[in-house]
């Protein structure tokens, strides 16, 4: 008998049927081996065989239910118009599938049928098989006109049309008056579900106090310095204005290419308001120009005077001065009559002029429009009394400019050289006439000549941020590894090519003209070239 080893028994060849094993396991205990390694190899064997097959089954089921979605017929989303209960019961239906009259399942909850309720239609497209949603979801916004007779329709405006729609079960029994919102599906199922709340005043977007000031802008001086002097003045001097008959002027357009600090200064003027009132606070309200025209296509108007309403209130009930900044305010003030469809744009400017009008009755109210198309501006918004009481163009930052923003960025950073080096080794890129940014596009006009785009017509704060901001990073990425030596000129240039591409990989002939204001009015751009 051998009990000292504990090697598993060895299996003499060709054993292939149970029977066979069986005997050559009795010949074992026969001759009085060890069959413990034997068992506990067969007792491993046999859970490591019952996992792997509960591991098998739960895949099978899981391609079996995979298997069935694949397989599943086909559904289809509707929305239920009319429930009918004589002779049988059916619903009317619309959606993809146009609109029918279709019988219901036995198992769809019958207190679930209601006009407007969401369902899904068999593939046949005979009978609703389930009703998954009764909420109120539409697509379209417009305004409540009157009530059809029979309480079931009524009639909605919407881009200067009337519309008859149903009644969703959801609505009915809500007070209506002309003029409210009525939140409804034009295409489809062509149903009113609910009336729209009004936008609130949480909804107008203010904000108290921004921190921003002007003297963390560099190569602005000179713009800084008129827009300091218009507020100021009228802050701190009300008397003298009042004795001279000076009018407040209110009334502020920022015009400029792009990233070149527009918003930033409107920022800093409500900044400069707060420091020079007694309360110490200025309410910014930051609006897009195209949020309004866009999101509320027909109720524009209506947003453009519960904003200033909601302005007005502030700055005379609360005594809380406001600025209110309309970046890209060519979106709404456009030249009237620019727009050869439908009459809303210039609804909307007139509007808009009409609440700008009483701006100047209003102490503590500043109104500053933005844009980089200032040439495509309504003649009646740039006048003075309305946004052309102080112009300030914000150009690309010249030579000087752009290095007082590279220095004011850089001085914050833990640099490889010295700081003027850095600067100068970026500004000889950008500005020197044999830069390696000397051309970077070619603009052909409508008549065949050309005009180049220099890299230096491409330059802006946000551009110089960006460049600063990415060799930061290539700096950081390499100190994390080790090697902790500051940002590079390398770093600089590589960010300064990346940057000068992306830039002008964006331009094209509709436009250059937001980025090149020295090409010739009376020729149009028609195609862009890109050199670099």
């Amino acid at each position: 008998m051998t009990t000292a080893t504990l090697e598993q028994p060895q299996a003499p060849p060709r054993l292939e049927t149970l029977d066979e094993y069986i005997a050559w396991v009795g010949q074992l205990v026969d001759e009085g081996d060890d069959l413990q390694p034997l068992v506990n190899m067969l007792l491993t064997e046999k859970f490591e065989t019952r996992a792997a097959m509960e591991q098998i089954r739960e895949h099978h089921e899981e391609m079996r239910e995979y298997i069935e979605i694949l397989c599943m017929p086909e559904q289809h989303p509707v929305v239920i118009t009319a429930v009918h209960t004589s002779p049988r019961l059916s619903v009317e239906v619309a959606g993809g599938v146009g609109r029918l009259r279709v019988s219901v399942h036995p198992e769809v909850d019958r207190g679930s049928l209601k006009v407007g309720a969401r369902g899904l239609l068999s593939q046949k497209k005979n009978c609703l098989l389930a009703v998954y949603e009764v909420g109120t979801h539409y697509a379209d916004v417009g305004t409540f006109e009157e009530m059809l007779p029979g309480g079931k329709r009524l009639l909605v405006r919407h881009q200067e049309q009337l519309i008859a729609v149903g009644v969703a079960e959801s609505m009915r029994g809500v007070e209506m008056k002309k003029g409210d919102l009525v939140g409804f599906d034009r295409e489809g199922s062509r149903l009113a579900f609910s009336r729209v709340e009004q936008p609130g005043r949480q909804d107008l977007f203010f904000e108290k106090t921004p921190p921003d000031r002007f003297d963390e802008l560099g190569g602005l001086d000179a713009e800084i310095r008129v827009l300091r002097q218009a507020v100021e003045f009228g802050l701190r001097h009300p008397e003298v204005a009042a004795k001279y008959g000076l009018k407040a002027k209110r009334g502020i357009l920022l015009e400029g290419p792009p990233g070149n600090g527009k918003t930033k200064l409107a920022r800093c003027v409500a900044r400069l308001v707060a420091d020079l009132v007694p309360g110490g606070e200025c309410h910014f309200m930051a609006i897009a120009g195209s949020s309004d025209y866009s999101m509320w296509l027909g109720q524009s108007e209506q947003k453009l005077i519960a904003r200033f309403d909601a302005a007005r209130d502030l700055a005379t009930r609360s005594k809380v001065p406001v600025v209110m900044f309309f970046d890209e305010i060519d979106a709404i003030g456009r030249r009237r009559g620019s727009d050869m469809g439908s009459g809303a744009p210039d609804r909307i400017l007139a509007t808009l002029l009409a609440q700008l009008d009483g701006i100047n009755q209003v102490p503590g109210l500043i109104v500053i429009g933005a844009t980089n198309r200032a040439d495509i501006l309504d003649p009646g918004l740039v006048r003075a009394g309305r946004l052309g009481d102080i112009k300030v163009r914000i150009p690309s930052p010249n030579r000087a400019g752009a290095g007082a923003i590279l220095r004011g960025y850089l001085k914050r950073l833990p640099l490889a050289e010295e700081v003027e080096l850095l600067v100068g080794t970026m500004l000889g890129q950008l500005f020197a006439a044999q830069g390696v940014f000397a051309e970077v596009a070619r603009v052909t006009l409508r008549d065949g000549s050309r005009v180049v785009v220099r890299g230096r017509d491409l330059v802006s704060g946000a551009l110089l941020e960006n460049v600063v901001r990415l060799a930061a990073e290539l700096a950081a990425d390499r100190a994390a590894q080790g090697d902790d030596t500051g940002v590079s000129e390398d770093d600089l240039t590589h960010s300064l090519d990346r940057e000068m591409r992306g830039m002008a990989n964006l331009l094209t002939a509709g436009n250059i003209r937001g980025y090149v204001t020295r090409l010739p009015a009376d020729r149009d751009p028609i195609g862009v070239e890109i050199l670099i």
